[in-house]
């Protein structure tokens, strides 16, 4: 385990630098004092993770950010075995498991504030941020009609089908027996950035704002998973593949405009107006491959569309409201109207539901 930090101060400039590197399942800095804050995780987690911030002014700007790295790889292992009390006769079952997760994620923001003059204020923050992340799992589990453990001393080393040969030591007590294994690749990136322009037309509280906004995020994730099922009663398999590509993206902008006026003292009239627009995509193809026996076909999917999905949402809204403000040295209050024209638009292109497009809502608020 390691840790460091650098700090760096000058004048009306800060510069900072943090980083750690651990396997002892402890996240790195707590961001507080009293040491160390440990996570209560099963399995072994290591860690890393860097990190830096910055800022600086000066009389007519003022500049700030920060970024940050990090990196966990986390690996648990189970075994377990469980009894279950039944009128019928007593179950007993055995599992193993193995859990392996990589995650990679990066993220910064930035902060610019401008004031040109001692009447104009401009702010701009964008940020983005990337995640990935590995998963594989296997998990084999047995059931049997009796106790497992009245037969050989480590039952779950005889959940693999690889070690069900013909000395099977428990073969005459199996139930049934599932070997799953899974694979996991996921990507996110996001991007969003917020402009504001500020103006003062006068010194008695009569100003202008105009705002933006931007926002956009993309997922991508590939999935593979493999179960197989052996029926020992019912001599029979089920043998199941699945092959699922996700995506999912948002866009969203905006823009805004106000208009403050002082109308008498301690009261401003103030008009404001702003549309948003949002489209959402999400998207998911299924791939199967079905195998069962002792049934005579050898039955095959390759492209499922009942499973699959794609839709489109598109969204539009206006706002428009006008208000008395009241300020005083005790008391604040707001009396307005507004008004919030909606329009949302839905489509599906592919899965069962094709062609049902919902028609497009209008709705005023």
């Amino acid at each position: 385990m390691g840790r460091a930090m650098i700090n760096r101060f000058y004048d009306k400039t800060q510069f900072s630098i943090i980083g750690s590197a651990n396997n002892v399942n402890d996240q790195g800095f707590s961001g507080g004092g009293g040491g160390p804050r440990w996570r209560r995780n099963n399995g072994l987690n290591a860690t890393k993770m860097l990190g830096a911030n910055f800022a600086t002014e000066t009389s007519k700007l003022e500049l700030g950010g920060s970024m940050r790295y990090n990196y966990r790889d986390a690996d648990i292992i189970s075994s377990g075995y469980s009894q279950r009390f039944l009128q019928s006769g007593n179950s007993y079952s055995n599992t193993n498991s193995n859990n392996r997760n990589k995650v990679s994620d990066f993220n910064a923001d930035f902060r610019m504030e401008w004031k040109p003059d001692s009447m104009t204020n401009i702010i701009f923050r964008p940020n983005v941020s990337y995640n990935k992340t590995d998963g594989a799992t296997m998990k084999e589990s047995g059931t049997f009609n009796d106790d497992p453990y009245n037969y050989i001393a480590n039952p779950n080393d005889y959940l693999n089908f690889n070690d069900m040969d013909g000395s099977d030591p428990l073969r005459d007590i199996r139930v049934n027996a599932t070997n799953e294994h899974g694979l996991s690749d996921t990507k996110s990136l996001s991007a969003n950035a917020t402009l504001q322009v500020n103006r003062k037309l006068n010194n008695k509280g009569r100003n202008i704002h105009v705002g933006a906004r931007f926002g956009y995020s993309d997922s991508e994730s590939d999935s593979y998973s493999d179960s197989k099922t052996e029926f020992f009663e019912k001599d029979s398999i089920s043998d199941i593949s699945r092959y699922t590509d996700r995506n999912s993206d948002s866009r969203n902008w905006s823009v805004s405009a106000s208009y403050t006026e002082p109308v008498f003292k301690n009261h401003f009239l103030q008009l404001r107006y702003e549309f948003a627009h949002r489209k959402q995509l999400s998207q998911s193809l299924v791939y199967d491959s079905i195998n069962y026996y002792p049934y005579p076909e050898y039955i095959e999917r390759g492209y499922d569309n009942e499973l699959s999905t794609r839709v489109e949402n598109f969204y539009d809204t206006h706002t428009a409201d006008v208000s008395v403000r009241g300020i005083h040295p005790k008391m604040m209050y707001s009396v307005g109207v507004g008004v919030t024209p909606q329009s949302s638009l839905s489509k599906t292109t592919i899965g069962p539901n094709y062609k049902k497009n919902l028609p497009e809502q209008n709705v005023l608020n």
